[in-house]
């Protein structure tokens, strides 16, 4: 994906006028970031894995211990949710419905556009004339 970013983006670096000026810096970035990415994905997260994930025997005391009580406690509680809802599915699957249909009736009924009222679709122009110009040249 990262080499697909990078050629989609290589090319914006090389645009002319003004969306070059605009893109340039933003293209450059977003390749750096990705070849750097590739680079950290194929040579240090390996090295970082091999050093990390090495066998330790479990902890049953202190912090860790705890931790580790704490967390198969908090799974436990996950899997019994999963496994509750996998035996309801046509009720949550309902709730799903429900909850989906609200959310359009919501978007249908509530107010929402692009622009802000505020908006009162008027545009303000700012120019300067030549020392000298009448009234009727800024019609």
């Amino acid at each position: 994906i990262a080499l697909v970013l990078s050629a989609v983006f290589l090319p914006m670096a090389f645009f002319g006028g003004s969306t070059g000026v605009i893109y340039r810096q933003f293209s450059i970035t977003i390749i750096s970031a990705m070849l750097l990415s590739v680079v950290v994905a194929l040579t240090l997260t390996p090295a970082l894995c091999g050093s990390v994930l090495q066998h330790v025997p479990p902890h049953k005391k202190g912090f860790f211990g705890a931790f580790n009580r704490f967390y198969r406690r908090t799974e436990d509680k996950y899997q019994r949710g999963v496994i509750y809802v996998l035996r309801r599915a046509a009720r949550t699957m309902g709730l799903y419905v429900v909850l989906g249909g609200g959310m359009a009736l919501m978007m249908w009924k509530l107010p929402g556009s692009f622009l802000p009222t505020e908006d009162q679709g008027e545009i303000m122009v700012q120019y300067t004339l030549p020392a000298g110009a009448t009234a009727a040249r800024t019609a």
